[in-house]
C-alpha cells in the first residue's frame, strides 16, 4: 500500500523526538575565505511559489558573500521530474549551486538546511556531523486538517533541528510550543524590481486570489470585495496569485494569474489598495505593494502584527464587512495616488540585503557552536 505522504516511510520512521539539538561537531569546510558548505534540502517547486523564491533568494545572497551551496530536491512522490525542475527554475533567482535529485547523496557540509516539514525528517536522519538547520518560513501544520500530515508536521519541530524562521511570530510559537531553539530574520522587499512608478490616479484594487491554497482565505476575500464592489462600483479589481477555474468571482474583475516580477509592479503602480489575506504566517505582498505605492490591507493577527510594523498598512476584522471596510476606507484615500510617494518611503531600508545579513549570521553562530552528544 502506497501511503501517498511527501515524505519516505524510513525516513519518518528513523525519527524519533526530542527536545535538545542533534548532536554536531565542525567538519571544517570553510575555505580560506571563510566561506561555508551549505546543503538546501527543498520540496518540488512550482511556478509562483513563495517560499522557493525566499529560499532561492537567500541561497543567491549567501553564494554572494563567499558560501557554497546545493540544492537537493526531495520529492519521494516523483512529482517532477529533474528536467521540469530545471524548467521551473529560470523563472526563479540564479543561483550557482549544483542541483541534486537524490536525499541520499548530500555529501560533507557545515550545515544540512531542511526548508519544509517533509525536508526536516531526511536532514534529522541523514548521517554525518554537518550542523542540522530548519529555515521555517511558515507554520505547516495549518496547511492541513487534522490528520496524520498535520501531525507529522508538527512533528518536524521535534527532531533536534535548529531552527531559522520567517520573521518573530513563528520563533514565539515553536520555542514555547514545542521547546525549539529558534531565532527570527526578518521580511523584507525586492527593492529593486517593485518600486513606485505611478503619482497620479490609482483606480484599481488588487486581491491576493489563490483558491488553491487555504491559508490565503479566498473565499472570504471574495466576500469582501463584493460588499466593497457595492460601495464602490468604478473601482477596477483585480485578481493576482494563481489561476481560479471555476471558482472565478461573480463580479466585475480581471484576473491576471501568475505575472513576472516586471508586470507585477506595473499592476501593483495601477492599484490604490490590495487585499492581502494570510491566516498562518504573513505574505510577502504587503512590503513590496507598499514599495510600489499601493497601500495594503491585511487581517488583524498575531502574525501580521509582529511582522509589518508600517503605519501605512491597514488591519482589519477578517470578516467580509470588516476587510470590505477597511478596504473601501483604503480605496478612497489613496486612489488619487497622493498617499503614492510617502508609502513607497516607508519601506525604502527593507530591502533583503538585511535579511541575507541576518541568515548569515545566525548559520554562522550555529555551526561555530558544537553540540556533542
Amino acid at each position: 500500500m502506497s501511503l501517498k505522504l511527501p515524505v519516505e516511510p524510513e525516513h519518518l520512521l528513523q525519527a524519533s523526538w526530542r527536545t535538545e539539538l542533534l548532536p554536531y561537531s565542525p567538519v571544517r569546510t570553510e575555505s580560506n575565505d571563510g566561506g561555508l558548505t551549505l546543503h538546501w534540502v527543498v520540496p518540488p517547486i512550482w511556478p509562483g511559489s513563495g517560499g522557493h523564491q525566499t529560499i532561492l533568494r537567500m541561497v543567491a545572497g549567501l553564494e554572494n558573500r563567499g558560501h557554497r551551496c546545493r540544492l537537493t530536491f526531495y520529492d519521494p512522490r516523483r512529482t517532477q521530474s529533474p528536467a521540469e525542475v530545471l524548467g521551473i527554475l529560470r523563472h526563479f533567482p540564479r543561483v550557482k549551486a549544483d542541483r541534486a535529485f537524490d536525499v541520499d547523496t548530500l555529501g560533507p557540509s557545515d550545515a544540512l538546511i531542511a526548508t519544509s516539514w517533509p525536508t526536516a525528517y531526511p536532514v534529522a536522519a541523514a548521517p554525518g556531523q554537518a550542523k542540522r538547520l530548519y529555515f521555517v518560513q511558515d507554520y505547516e501544520p495549518s496547511f492541513y486538517p487534522a490528520g496524520s500530515q498535520a501531525s507529522l508536521a508538527e512533528g518536524s519541530y521535534r527532531l533536534g533541528l535548529q531552527g531559522i524562521t520567517m520573521g518573530p511570530w513563528l520563533t514565539e510559537k515553536l520555542s514555547s510550543r514545542f521547546g525549539m531553539a529558534c531565532e527570527p530574520i526578518s521580511f523584507e522587499a525586492d527593492l529593486d524590481e517593485y518600486s513606485l512608478s505611478n503619482r497620479g490616479p490609482r483606480p484599481g484594487v488588487l486581491f491576493y486570489a489563490r483558491p488553491l491554497t487555504p491559508r490565503r482565505g479566498y473565499e472570504l476575500g471574495v466576500l469582501a470585495l463584493e460588499r466593497f464592489i457595492r460601495a464602490s462600483p468604478g473601482a477596477e479589481v483585480h485578481l493576482v496569485g494563481g489561476e481560479l477555474g471555476h471558482r472565478r468571482p461573480r463580479l466585475p474583475h480581471t484576473s491576471h494569474g501568475i505575472l513576472s516580477h516586471r508586470k507585477l509592479n506595473e499592476l501593483y503602480n495601477r492599484c490604490s489598495a490590495g487585499l492581502v489575506l494570510s491566516l498562518t504566517n504573513v505574505s510577502l505582498l504587503p512590503l513590496e505593494l507598499l514599495a510600489a505605492g499601493c497601500i495594503p490591507v491585511v487581517n488583524d493577527s498575531e502574525s501580521t502584527r509582529a511582522a509589518l510594523d508600517n503605519r501605512f498598512i491597514r488591519y482589519a476584522q477578517a470578516s467580509p464587512g470588516g476587510l470590505a471596510s477597511a478596504l473601501s476606507t483604503a480605496y478612497e484615500s489613496a486612489r488619487a495616488g497622493d498617499l503614492a510617494a510617502d508609502a513607497a518611503a516607508s519601506v525604502s531600508g527593507a530591502t533583503w540585503t538585511r535579511t541575507v545579513d541576518q541568515l548569515e549570521s545566525a548559520i554562522a553562530r550555529a555551526v561555530r557552536r558544537p553540540v556533542v552528544s
